[in-house]
Order: structure tokens, then sequence, then C-alpha cells
């Protein structure tokens, strides 16, 4: 999240950073309402794509306690890393703060 705060303050561009808690979201609202959300706000693919596969697929293999078939018992889950909001281009030439510095 820092390297996202330096690059919107060397840019000098205004921003907004929103946190979303989806865990606590799909405990009381629809995945499908989620998903549409998302697309509404233009959210691209990568986000979507991983919003899903970490929320609808991961929940269909621990439903009820057991593997879903072609699942072995005891076998891990591998989830995809969430796409950075900075493309990997820009994040190249970005220059990191330190811990011990002040933060944004």
């Amino acid at each position: 999240m820092s390297s996202f705060c330096e690059y919107i303050k060397l840019q000098r561009k205004p921003g907004l950073l929103l946190l979303v808690d989806f865990e606590k979201a799909f405990d009381s609202i629809a995945h499908s309402f989620i998903q549409k959300a998302l697309r509404l706000f233009n959210f691209g693919p990568d986000l979507l794509r991983w919003q899903q596969t970490t929320y609808l697929h991961f929940a269909s293999i621990t439903r009820r306690h057991t593997p879903t078939p072609g699942q072995p018992a005891g076998s891990k889950v591998i989830l995809p890393p969430p796409p950075h909001p900075i493309p990997p281009h820009v994040r190249q030439g970005l220059v990191l703060e330190d811990r011990g510095s002040n933060p944004i």
C-alpha cells in the first residue's frame, strides 16, 4: 500500500484508496451481487478473476468440511496473488520509503 501512496505522491495525482473487507461482505451479501458491483465500478478483469478464484472457487472446496470430488483429502489450495494496483513498468521506477521514515 505504501508503494501505491508513493506513486500517487510522486505523480501529484489525486487519489482515493478503498479497502474492502471481502470476508465480511461475503458473510452477508450474495457473491453474484459483489461481482456485479465490481463490474459496475469498472474494476478490471484481473481483480474480478482473483475475487472469483479466492472466494467462489475456494468455498466449493471447503463446503461441508469435506473435499470436493477430485480433490484429495489434506491437499492444499494455492490461490493466485491479488493483482497489484500499480502496473509493473511503473513499479520499477518507484523508490519505496524506509520503514523507519514517516508514513505518507
